[in-house]
């Protein structure tokens, strides 16, 4: 079965005569970097590297690519998989629809995906916009749903071990556009769910989404693979990279051993000088 995963190209909203915004962005969940460089697309990576497992895959990041609309939906066209997924945004959802409806316009399957999106919305998208497949939390097993035949929504799934995921299918992605601040950039994520999961205005704080570590071999091998991509710098995209201090300085004495600048989320009212000499040893630069 044919397989293609999307990650939308940017768009632009006029604010009024003086101010244009230009959402250059890699739809993460939890935020985006709007500023600087172009943000690849990990979580998709991530789900088309666990796909290709059975299937055969296409990824286009046409966020990357900088395309147009219509040069997408040429690619949707030439390709005609079987399935078709959108990894759309929570600020750009309503403007990744129109990918949805060429391709099942087409008579392509489609699925919308979004990592938090909010169940009463998600009706409204099935009831008011037509959508015929959504999916939304981590997608790597319920994605299968669809696969076998089902439609609605579909979600909610945590995958309890993290160190049983694939590495990013990095080959299927344009690793030389992704950049921030002048240094050949990746995204990382070292766990999933929220260590302190104490903050009342926080997305996953009340959604009981458990909180789960990546082995410290299962974070080496991805270094090892961005060492061979010439990577420069990582943005680790937790919620915050020192719920637990000693795995903080376990992770920072990993990263010993490269060459890599790096920053992370961070607790400031939640560390010891020795983790802060060992994070900047280690080529940490911002928190």
């Amino acid at each position: 079965m044919k397989v293609c995963l999307l990650n939308p190209p940017k768009f632009q909203k006029r604010l009024n005569n003086d101010i244009i915004i230009n959402f250059n962005v890699a739809r993460f969940s939890r935020g985006v970097d709007l500023v600087f460089g172009t943000t690849p697309p990990t979580e998709l990576a991530i789900l088309a590297s666990e796909i290709s497992k059975k299937h055969q895959v296409f990824v286009l990041d046409a966020n990357a690519d900088n395309m147009l609309p219509r040069e997408v939906n040429r690619w949707i066209f030439n390709k005609n998989p079987d399935f078709f997924i959108i990894k759309c945004g929570d600020t750009t959802l309503l403007d990744d629809l129109s990918y949805y409806y060429f391709a099942e316009g087409i008579g392509i399957k489609t699925i919308v995906w979004e990592d938090m999106l909010n169940p009463i919305f998600s009706n409204e998208l099935i009831n008011k916009y037509h959508i015929k497949r959504i999916m939304y939390g981590e997608p790597e097993r319920i994605i299968n749903n669809f696969f076998n035949g089902k439609t609605g929504l579909i979600g909610g799934d945590f995958i309890p071990d993290l160190n049983k995921l694939p590495q990013p299918l990095f080959s299927k992605l344009p690793m030389k556009k992704y950049y921030k601040e002048g240094r050949s950039n990746w995204y990382s994520f070292l766990s999933r769910g929220c260590g302190w999961g104490k903050c009342e205005f926080c997305l996953m704080a009340d959604k009981n989404i458990p909180h789960r570590l990546r082995s410290l071999d299962h974070i080496k091998e991805e270094l090892d693979i961005l060492k061979k991509y010439n990577i420069q710098s990582i943005y680790f995209w937790d919620p915050q990279f020192n719920p637990d201090i000693q795995r903080a300085k376990e992770v920072s004495n990993l990263l010993l051993s490269y060459n890599f600048k790096w920053e992370c989320w961070f607790r400031c009212d939640h560390f010891d000088e020795e983790l802060f000499k060992l994070m900047k040893k280690s080529g940490c630069f911002r928190i």
